[in-house]
C-alpha cells in the first residue's frame, strides 16, 4: 500500500520535470543571434472577390508594400513573400512559422495585418507585399518600416509610415501622409477639393502635381529649406524655410510640413 501511494506522490513530480523540461522562455537572452547572414522564405497567395467591398487596410511592420490599381478587377489578388533572416538556416527556418499574413474580410473592407513577435532577439522579420485593387478603393496603411508603393489609385489614400520611403504615382485622390523618418515622392493629381496633406518629422518630401491644380499652398520646415518650381502662385510669401500662397481658384488645400529636412513641389 505504501509502495503505491509512492509511485502517486511520484508521478506528478515526474510530469511536472517533464513539462518543465519542454518549456521554452521566449524571453531568454540564450535566443540572441549575433549576425542574420541567412535567411528562409515563404510565398503567399490570396484572391478574394471585390463584390461590396471598397476599401483595403493594411497594418505592417517591417514590410515592403506595392498597391497597384486596375479596371474591372472581380477579384483582388495578394501575393508576396515572408521573410527571416538569422545566424544560420536552421533557425531562420524554424523561426519563419512565427511570422504571420492574416488577412481578414468583412462586408466592405479586406485587412491585412503582419504579425511577429515582440522581441526579435536580433533576427530580421520582413514581408513582400503585392496587392492589386480596383482603381476606385480606397486605401490605409500604417507600417513601422519599409517601402511603400502605390500606383494608379482614384480613391483617399492614408499613410503612416515610421521609417523609410513612400513612392506615389498616377493617384488622383485626397492623400494624407505621416512620416517620422525618410522620404515622399508623390506624383499626383489634386481632385477638386481636395486635400493633400504630408507631415514629417526628419523628412524629404517632393510633390508634383500639374500646373492647373486649384487649391491653397502652405510648406513650411523647422530646420531646412523648402523650393517651388514650374507653378504659378498667387499671394506668395516666401522665405527660406517656408512658402503660402494660392494656386489656381484655390480649391483644395495642399499642406506640406517638415521638422528637419527639405520640401520641394514641381508642377508639370
Amino acid at each position: 500500500m505504501k509502495t503505491q501511494f509512492k509511485k502517486l506522490m511520484f508521478l506528478p513530480l515526474l510530469m511536472a520535470i517533464i513539462l518543465s523540461g519542454c518549456m521554452i522562455d521566449v524571453n531568454d537572452s540564450n535566443d540572441d543571434v549575433n549576425n542574420t547572414n541567412f535567411s528562409a522564405s515563404e510565398s503567399f497567395l490570396h484572391e478574394i472577390p471585390v463584390e461590396s467591398k471598397n476599401h483595403l487596410t493594411i497594418d505592417g511592420i517591417n514590410s515592403q508594400i506595392d498597391i497597384n490599381g486596375k479596371d474591372n478587377l472581380s477579384q483582388v489578388t495578394i501575393w508576396g513573400e515572408k521573410i527571416v533572416e538569422s545566424e544560420s538556416q536552421e533557425d531562420a527556418e524554424i523561426h519563419l512559422q512565427n511570422l504571420q499574413v492574416n488577412i481578414t474580410s468583412s462586408l466592405n473592407r479586406i485587412y491585412i495585418e503582419t504579425e511577429q513577435p515582440n522581441n526579435t532577439h536580433g533576427r530580421n522579420y520582413l514581408v513582400k507585399y503585392h496587392v492589386d485593387i480596383p482603381k476606385t478603393w480606397q486605401v490605409n496603411i500604417d507600417n513601422v518600416n519599409g517601402i511603400i508603393e502605390l500606383d494608379s489609385i482614384k480613391s483617399d489614400i492614408s499613410i503612416d509610415q515610421v521609417n523609410g520611403e513612400i513612392q506615389i504615382q498616377d493617384v488622383e485622390s485626397d492623400l494624407i501622409i505621416n512620416l517620422t523618418n525618410g522620404q515622399v515622392n508623390s506624383q499626383m493629381i489634386l481632385p477638386q477639393n481636395g486635400k493633400c496633406e504630408i507631415t514629417g518629422v526628419n523628412a524629404q518630401i517632393v510633390l508634383t502635381i500639374p500646373k492647373t491644380t486649384s487649391a491653397t499652398f502652405e510648406s513650411r520646415v523647422t530646420n531646412g529649406t523648402v523650393a517651388l518650381s514650374n507653378l504659378n502662385l498667387q499671394n506668395m510669401e516666401s522665405t527660406q524655410s517656408a512658402i503660402t500662397g494660392i494656386l489656381g481658384d484655390g480649391d483644395g488645400k495642399i499642406k506640406l510640413i517638415a521638422v528637419n529636412g527639405t520640401i520641394s513641389t514641381v508642377g508639370y
